[in-house]
């Protein structure tokens, strides 16, 4: 029989032409993806894409702790934090009584609209130019308050820049430029006017010895040397290379996700499609005393074939389209610069092996039914389909609506879980299948309609579609499935993300009943010049709203993270929308 299925195959290639499109397009797919998902990990962001190059020349760092450590019982629970707290000024005066050269550092939000070049976010004291290192390439240090050094790829010599922080709008002229290098591009001030700036003091440079540091500082602070000291982080958070690869992974994964099951259901529906289309042939040859193992063994031999080829010009797509979508991955900021993609050998042996395996499945499932068919009702049996459903069909898909249902039930029941996204994707996924699956039920009344229109034409070829699509309903469902799966998935995915970002949109609506909303435009917050000109107009109220984030220790074991807000509690009753189960939000205090 497996010779015989070769010579089908060799002598009807144009019968399994939409199977082997099918199966070479879905193993493409799931190559192109598993390449893309493969080489995220071995990415490694460069030093300018991490941005976290701060004291490459420093021989010690002192900081405050870039964790929160609570002690129960006799066990440690430790949090990172997104941004290390200030160094205590007690302790920045212990180090600097040491002796030697230090110097304090103070890391903040300093924009220069300059137009061009690098996005500078930070600012910093001269002092820490030498131990950045920032190399001066034209011009001198900065030594009065209205002076600034830029990098000299961001500026040019003379120049008066407007630089927004967290104070205000200010204007500075550029008096010197340097060349970062590896360390982070700054906007370099007196440090005097950065002491102005930033009060708060985030690391102290010494060229002490560490265990003098260390016996100075206690457990109040850490000493970083060397290596650690090189990409120490030491207050504003910034966004590079490490958080887009993060953003990257998360994103190719749930991708490949949606794409292996589409591609999976396409083509494990275009192969049933193929066996159904020759029902009347293999009723023949059950007529003519072929047994149902032959038959069985005859069409798992054409898979075979068609699945072998097929997956094999299916992984020879995947390392040609790989590399353009991982350059437009880059192009669109959704991956760093350095993310390349690589040909690896164990996705396309998963793409290949997944391509072999739906496509046998595929047919086998089918090739059962085709070989159960008595050779006395061979040919009535061809003609008209008496059983649309089997047994394994009902079960498919009323245990795929029931278990999606129970997932949307228990997801509906947790307004947080409504408006997250990895929540409602399975749920879609269960309800599509569970749909495909019970298609051929549906298709009956949907023909109807459907073909009702095309009556009111002349001829007989509305009466012809609607009948068989009516007595060929399995057919009719297996060449609508993979159009329901892929139209159905994609405009639930699409649908339920614009449903979200409008829930959430209204939440952040509903937590106000404030006239006006003043946000950022372009910067990470709103400076103090624009919060007190807002609130010196006449007869308004406002409240100042700061995300943030607070830790909590639930039932003595667990250390919980919660978003939370800084707010001015003078109007909040008055501005905020909030629902007041117990007290008075008004007396909400520091100690509060």
């Amino acid at each position: 029989m497996l010779r015989i299925a070769l010579l089908t195959v060799r002598a009807r290639w144009t019968a399994f032409t939409g199977s082997f499109v099918a199966l070479t397009l879905g193993v493409g797919l799931v190559a192109t993806m598993g390449l893309a998902l493969a080489a995220a990990p071995e990415t490694k962001p460069t030093s300018a894409e991490k941005g976290r190059v701060r004291y490459g020349a420093a021989p010690a760092v002192v900081r405050a702790p870039g964790s929160l450590s609570v002690r129960i019982g006799d066990k440690t629970k430790t949090r990172d934090l997104e941004a290390p707290r200030g160094l205590d000024p007690t302790i920045a005066s212990r180090v600097s009584a040491l002796g030697g050269d230090t110097v304090q550092d103070r890391v903040f939000y300093a924009q220069p609209e300059t137009g061009g070049g690098p996005r500078v976010t930070i600012g910093r004291p001269w002092s820490v130019a030498r131990y950045a290192p920032y190399r001066l390439v034209a011009g001198r240090a900065a030594t009065a308050p209205g002076e600034i050094v830029l990098p000299a790829s961001a500026s040019r010599l003379g120049m008066a820049v407007p630089v927004l922080t967290a104070q205000s709008v200010t204007t500075y002229r550029v008096v010197g430029l340097v060349d970062p290098d590896e360390a982070e591009p700054a906007v370099l001030f007196t440090d005097a006017e950065a002491a102005r700036l930033s009060p708060r003091i985030d690391a102290v440079i010494s060229k002490a010895q560490a265990a003098r540091l260390r016996d100075a500082v206690g457990g109040s602070a850490v000493v970083l040397t060397g290596d650690r000291a090189r990409t120490a982080s030491a207050g504003v958070a910034t966004t590079g290379g490490t958080d887009t690869l993060a953003g990257t992974k998360i994103m190719l994964g749930t991708a490949g996700g949606i794409c292996g099951f589409v591609a999976v259901f396409v083509v494990a529906s275009t192969f049933a499609l193929a066996v159904v289309q020759r029902r009347r042939e293999l009723a023949l040859l059950r007529a003519m005393g072929a047994t149902p193992r032959q038959v069985r063994r005859m069409l798992s031999g054409e898979a075979f074939a068609v699945g072998v080829i097929g997956s094999t010009l299916g992984c020879a797509i995947g390392p040609a389209c790989a590399p353009v979508l991982g350059g437009w991955l880059v192009d669109q900021r959704l991956a760093p610069a350095s993310y390349t993609v690589p040909t690896t050998a164990w996705p396309l042996a998963v793409a290949f092996a997944t391509g072999l395996t739906v496509a046998l499945l595929g047919a086998g499932a089918a090739a059962r039914r085709a070989g159960r068919i008595r050779p006395a009702e061979a040919l009535r049996d061809a003609a008209l389909e008496t059983r649309a459903m089997t047994v394994g069909r009902w079960v498919l898909g009323v245990g795929g609506m029931l278990a999606g249902l129970w997932m949307l039930a228990s997801v509906l029941g947790d307004p947080g879980g409504a408006t997250t996204r990895k929540q409602y994707i399975p749920v879609t996924m269960l309800l599509i299948v569970g749909v495909a699956m019970l298609a051929p039920i549906v298709v009956s009344p949907v023909a109807r309609l459907v073909a009702w229109p095309l009556g009111l034409l002349p001829g007989a070829g509305a009466m012809v579609v609607r009948e068989n699509a009516l007595t060929a309903a399995r057919r009719t469902a297996s060449t609508a499935a993979p159009v329901l799966v892929t139209v159905g998935l994609a405009l639930s995915l699409l649908g339920a993300t614009a449903s979200v970002d409008h829930a959430e949109r209204a939440e952040l609506r509903d937590q106000h009943r404030a006239d006006f909303i003043v946000t950022p435009d372009g910067t990470p917050g709103l400076n103090r010049a624009v919060i007190a000109a807002v609130a010196a107009v006449p007869g308004v109220d406002t409240v100042v709203r700061t995300p943030t984030a607070l830790f909590a220790l639930e039932d003595g074991e667990a250390l919980v993270k919660y978003p939370a807000q800084a707010v001015t509690p003078r109007s909040l009753a008055d501005v905020a929308k909030l629902r007041v189960v117990s007290g008075d939000p008004s007396r909400l205090a520091d100690d509060s």
